[in-house]
């Protein structure tokens, strides 16, 4: 059936209602299906229709293969909104399985486009997953998860995990938790200016252990224990950060350098004085046992040399009684 000079379309007619047509332009090769006056070289389906502001409008669909036991197809949908188009790839019509939106975000699983890359599931007894693997030789299989309220990590949280172990895992309130140890760059080659901290122990004196706990009860409902910032700033900046709205955090590790400046000065400051005194009174301790030591040995030679002159005498007669008893 011919359609204008340059048209090429083939319908079927069903009770004088025509349906189901192909459309040819052989100017510029567009091929419509489902529609006379293709925009795009290739296009399926009405361009031109519309529906209520934000209401999804499926307006192209492209089905491809049929499920051998379930009949069902993959499909791909445009849906045309008001903020965007969407490219929908779906399995059986309406299980969601990619999202393209037009802005260049992408969601798998959902239908929702919210982030620039959004991996979604309805599993509350599994996990939401996005894996990384590398099959070459040393290489592993990485997996982001995120837990639900039956899954074994529990609700509100997510973990990065190999070999079927969570090596590190964070909930919703910001508590970090690792499997493993947690370290630092910390070389002499990596760094210049190096300075030992002074007068630690004042300093740490200053500062007040303390519990307390979070107005926002989003950041946790437990009872906390740590320091006050403001505190930490006055004596330690370099352990202080500032964020874009001014709030105060205490990078704690770095208090590390002046607990141990702080010991060494209790150390140097008190404990070796004492220890100093202590080796000169058992200096002094030994030196009177030599000579009390001395003191009894010319005693008893004293004592020998006057019962020899008198045996009568009564330290000699007590001597004399004491060595005559069994």
């Amino acid at each position: 059936d011919r359609s204008g000079a340059n048209a090429l379309k083939l319908s079927a007619l069903e009770n004088g209602t025509e349906s189901g047509y192909l459309a040819i332009d052989r100017t510029s090769g567009k091929i419509g299906i489902g529609t006379t006056s293709p925009v795009g070289q290739l296009q399926i389906g009405q361009s031109n229709m519309t529906g209520s502001p934000g209401a999804p409008i499926e307006s192209r669909r492209l089905s491809i293969g049929t499920h051998t036991h379930t009949g069902a197809t993959f499909d791909i949908f445009q849906r045309d909104m008001t903020d965007h188009a969407y490219l929908d790839f779906r399995y059986a019509g309406t299980t969601p399985i990619m999202t393209f939106k037009g802005s260049g975000q992408v969601s798998f699983g959902t239908q929702s486009v919210s982030s620039h890359l959004l991996v979604s599931s309805n599993s509350p007894n599994a996990y939401t997953s996005l894996g990384f693997e590398n099959t070459a030789a040393g290489g592993n299989k990485w997996n982001f998860l995120a837990g639900a309220t039956g899954s074994p990590l529990g609700a509100n949280r997510m973990c990065l995990e190999t070999g079927g172990v969570c090596r590190l895992n964070v909930d919703t309130t910001g508590n970090l938790n690792i499997g493993g140890t947690l370290t630092q760059s910390s070389d002499r080659r990596l760094k210049t200016e190096i300075e030992i901290i002074p007068d630690s122990l004042d300093k740490l004196l200053t500062l007040n252990g303390v519990t307390y706990f979070w107005k926002d009860s989003k950041n946790g409902t437990d009872k906390q224990m740590g320091l006050i910032a403001q505190e930490v700033e006055k004596v330690f900046p370099e352990a202080i950060k500032k964020d874009n709205l001014g709030m105060l955090s205490v990078a704690y590790q770095n208090l590390v350098g002046p607990i141990i400046n702080s010991i060494k000065e209790i150390y140097s400051d008190y404990l070796v004085p004492l220890i100093k005194n202590d080796k000169a009174q058992d200096r002094k301790i030994a030196s009177l046992e030599v000579e009390n030591k001395k003191l009894k040995e010319e005693n008893a030679l004293f004592k020998e040399y006057l019962c020899q002159k008198d045996p009568k005498a009564n330290f000699c007669q007590e001597k004399k009684s004491k060595s005559s008893k069994p």
